[in-house]
């Protein structure tokens, strides 16, 4: 008799420890997640600092939607050089995107792979020095220089800086993971692509490391 009631207790006992550990897991598997990165971002052979900075909502414990805005300081123009005149020219672009994040389970309780891909915006600002060439010069020291067989194309002063934005689609698509420090702070190391279409088509490498928390 006192078996059968210590082994009732027990199972009341695990019964419970049951359901508040499932009613545990609900209540960290749906909620915000905040995050925060600084980045290094390549294309054509030009690095720059990037910085982002998002809201996910999860669903579960495996996958979340969330919208994600970034800034790229430094790109490399589209804008062709001048060999007579070197000026400044400069792009840079600021992104906003929707992602699905898909979240990667393992064994460990601290490690969480992820893969985020979605697409959204860009605004891409271009600035860059225009030259003014003259019609035409001094005859005489055209025709001397003409006679060592040189040329001369006059240059009016300046420049003026024109600078230009256009708004093209983006696309992004990569993984990484984010490494728990306690239950609701974590950091965060990623690599991303970015392609933005337009013109032209600019794809861009992102290696980034950040923190967030989890609500």
């Amino acid at each position: 008799m006192r078996r059968s009631v210590h082994l009732r207790h027990v199972a009341v006992g695990l019964a419970a420890a049951l359901v508040l550990l499932g009613v545990s897991r609900t209540s960290h598997a749906q909620g915000a997640v905040v995050h925060g990165s600084v980045a290094a971002a390549t294309a054509d052979g030009h690095t720059s600092p990037a910085f982002s900075g998002g809201v996910t909502w999860r669903f579960n414990d495996y996958v979340g939607v969330g919208v994600e805005l970034g800034h790229l300081r430094s790109l490399a123009t589209g804008v062709p050089h001048i060999w007579c005149c070197p000026g400044r020219d400069d792009s840079r672009a600021t992104t906003f995107t929707t992602n699905v994040r898909l979240e990667i389970p393992t064994g460990s309780e601290r490690v969480i792979p992820f893969v985020v891909g979605g697409g959204g915006v860009a605004a891409v600002t271009e600035r860059y020095d225009v030259w003014y060439a003259g019609l035409g010069g001094n005859a005489m020291f055209t025709s001397e220089l003409q006679a060592l067989g040189l040329s001369v194309m006059p240059i009016l002063p300046g420049p003026p800086t024109v600078s230009t934005t256009s708004t093209n689609m983006a696309l992004t698509l990569g993984g990484g993971a984010s490494i728990l420090l306690t239950e609701h702070v974590a950091v965060d190391a990623d690599l991303r692509m970015l392609r933005i279409l337009g013109d032209p088509t600019r794809t861009i490498g992102r290696f980034g490391v950040g923190a967030s928390i989890r609500f």
